[in-house]
């Protein structure tokens, strides 16, 4: 462990070396992490819990969380399942985005998924703020608009395009897994490959006269780190407040480590600090003084709150 730690430290600290290593391992994280899900006993179980209540409900059903109605769909691609067998979905992070958000306030949510978050930053603004969700999978996107329908967000406005660090056509792989958690293992178990137009954020909120930007929400996979390059006005002249997941094999796919996200942010004058992650004790009463400094040298897997 000591000496992986110092390795660890060598690459971190070292712009070349992790370069070179990206180059070198990051074919090989994706077949690690399809077999790293289907070895895992948890990833057993789950699968086996979703194949038994796939069988036990032919139809989707609605699901409520805080006064909100979900469809759980039984799409394998959603992760809507995941409110069926968790208690609660990203608990301490949920919990602080409302602590954060304000009426009137204008929130991006990029990689908005089912519309977990996006449905709640529409309550939170009010109808005096403005929720831009961005989903690129069709069938994912068609989900986000079913449950923005459900709930009567006026004031959600959805688009079907990736956000990245140039304009452009891109290919994906389209999640086909029986997950449901939202773990990165599942996310990246491809069936398909997808083409997508994508964005510069930049562009977006030029185009669609986005007069302000208080809050991102971002959770794509790895391309964070090109969404941020994307949106380099827009964050040099808003300063909005970030929620960002950074997951070590996901940045490795794009060719980066997790320190060269937090860094990006820390050299645009932004602090950031640790939220949690799966194995985080869940607090009902979060409070952003309580949120851990990270260890540049060592950065925890998981989601972080930049202001």
């Amino acid at each position: 462990m000591y000496l992986l730690n110092k390795f660890r430290n060598f690459i971190n600290s070292n712009p070349i070396a992790r370069r070179l290593f990206v180059k070198i391992v990051s074919p090989f994280t994706l077949p690690i992490l399809i077999l790293q899900n289907y070895l895992s006993i948890n990833g057993y179980k789950q699968r086996k819990r979703i194949s038994l209540w796939r069988k036990s409900n032919p139809k989707n059903i609605l699901h409520y969380k805080n006064g909100i109605a979900f469809n759980i769909s039984k799409n394998k691609t959603s992760v809507s399942k995941s409110l069926v067998f968790q208690s609660n979905y990203e608990f301490n992070e949920t919990n602080l985005v409302k602590k954060v958000i304000k009426p009137g306030w204008t929130v991006i949510d990029v990689g908005a998924n089912f519309g977990w978050y996006s449905i709640h930053f529409a309550q939170l603004v009010g109808q005096h703020g403005n929720v831009f969700s961005f989903e690129p999978i069709p069938k994912t996107y068609e989900e986000l608009n079913l449950n923005i329908n459900l709930n009567s967000c006026q004031n959600i406005k959805a688009f079907d395009f990736a956000l990245g660090n140039k304009d452009g056509t891109i290919s994906f792989g389209a999640p086909n897994y029986d997950g449901g958690s939202g773990t990165s293992s599942e996310f990246l178990k491809y069936s398909k490959r997808i083409q997508t137009t994508m964005r510069k954020l930049d562009d977006v909120i030029k185009e669609q006269k986005i007069n302000k930007v208080d809050f991102i929400k971002a959770d794509i996979e790895g391309g964070e780190l090109n969404m941020l390059k994307g949106a380099e006005k827009l964050l040099e002249y808003f300063r909005p407040k970030i929620l960002i997941e950074i997951v070590d094999m996901h940045c490795q796919r794009f060719g980066h480590f997790p320190v060269d996200v937090y860094q990006f942010l820390i050299n645009k004058g932004y602090k950031g600090l640790f939220i949690g992650n799966k194995y985080t004790k869940e607090k009902a009463n979060i409070k952003i003084d309580e949120l851990i400094k990270p260890n540049v040298k060592n950065l925890l897997n998981g989601n972080y709150f930049f202001s």
